[in-house]
């Protein structure tokens, strides 16, 4: 029995360690924009940022300051993802927010071009991750969920979170452990 658990555990670290990682982003040095990462201030001023609450170390846009909220549109678009060497790439991250307004926008794309105005160019097509859904007290971090990125499979991909707020309302977005990987 302790033969057939050995072999049984030897092909399981086999199949961890030929599983291959497209994109990795965890904040850890608070910096949004460090590997190639981008940000597009569409409308407003608000923008993501790094922030770190209770050892969590995350990305953070809030449209909230000064007492008062402001209209915003903002992106954090991860650097091209080459999925040509993929069977079965998986996205997964982790969100938490707070307050009432529309929930995160999670979208890919294969013909943005990297630095223009995301709203504008390329063609977004929009993801549906498990998001928390709390108005009126921090909701517990909240995996994404598995979501298939097969379908763009052999194309430069990126992935955009598009925070939208109001001047009457707008959440705060929390978002870490963004991953891309083959299943």
């Amino acid at each position: 029995m302790k033969k057939l658990y050995t072999v049984l555990s030897a092909f399981a670290m086999i199949g961890t360690l030929s599983a291959q990682t497209f994109l990795v982003k965890d904040f850890n040095d608070t910096l949004v924009t460090s590997g190639g990462w981008t940000t597009n201030v569409v409308s407003g001023t608000t923008d993501w940022y790094g922030d770190d609450f209770g050892g969590a170390v995350f990305a953070k846009a809030t449209n909230y300051s000064g007492g008062s909220n402001t209209a915003a549109e903002v992106w954090m678009i991860s650097p091209a993802v080459d999925l040509s060497a993929s069977n079965g790439p998986m996205f997964t991250f982790s969100s938490v927010t707070n307050y009432s307004g529309a929930q995160l926008e999670v979208l890919v794309s294969t013909d943005y071009g990297g630095t223009s105005d995301p709203s504008t160019q390329g063609t977004w097509t929009t993801l549906t991750p498990n998001l928390p859904t709390s108005t009126s007290s921090w909701s517990p971090w909240t995996p994404s969920g598995s979501m298939d990125l097969s379908a763009y499979n052999g194309a430069a991909t990126y992935v955009g979170f598009k925070y939208v707020g109001t001047d009457s309302d707008g959440k705060t977005w929390e978002v870490d452990s963004i991953l891309i990987e083959e299943t």
